[in-house]
């Protein structure tokens, strides 16, 4: 501009546009730097989760659990707080195999392996990490009842509140 050359004043929407576009290159690229650096700072914070997840026994045909055991297990999952976003819908039930269990008393280990979590996160620690499982066998028998009136008819209906048949 020569010294001569009239002043256009700007009305304020160009003089903010005529700021954004001076230098436009290197503003595009400092944003995406901070972007970049504001991601990374955020996510690479790991954090510890504690989610319950259930346990699914698969056992034997004709067999059951006979003591009160859980079937829950809390376990502890440390990541960066992105990937454990993605477990906010819930994980999976751990499947824990006894198909070739006998009946008896078993000490088993809750399986960690099969835990299938999302890139960035790592299982810490379960708890119980170990159960132990009582196992029986379900047995049907025929046993016959006879029932003893104490009245002088048979009554029409019948509620039974314990029956102990000799075995």
């Amino acid at each position: 501009m020569s010294p001569m050359a009239p002043k256009i004043k700007l009305k304020w929407y160009e003089k903010i546009q005529e700021w954004l576009l001076e230098n436009g290159s290197y503003k595009v690229v400092a944003l995406l730097i901070t972007l970049i650096l504001w991601i990374t700072v955020l996510g690479n914070k790991d954090q510890i989760l504690n989610q319950n997840m259930k346990m699914n026994f698969i056992l034997p045909k004709n067999h059951i659990i006979a003591n009160g055991i859980t079937n829950q297990a809390q376990v502890q999952i440390s990541g960066s707080r992105l990937s454990l976003k993605k477990l906010a819908k819930g994980l999976e039930p751990i499947e824990i195999d006894l198909g070739d269990a006998k009946p008896g008393r078993t000490i088993i280990t809750v399986p960690t392996d099969n835990i299938i979590l999302p890139l960035g996160a790592q299982n810490v620690s379960v708890n119980p990490a170990t159960l132990v499982v009582d196992i029986d066998q379900i047995v049907n028998k025929r046993i016959p009842v006879k029932i003893a009136w104490d009245a002088d008819e048979e009554p029409q209906f019948v509620r039974v509140s314990k029956v102990k048949p000799a075995s």
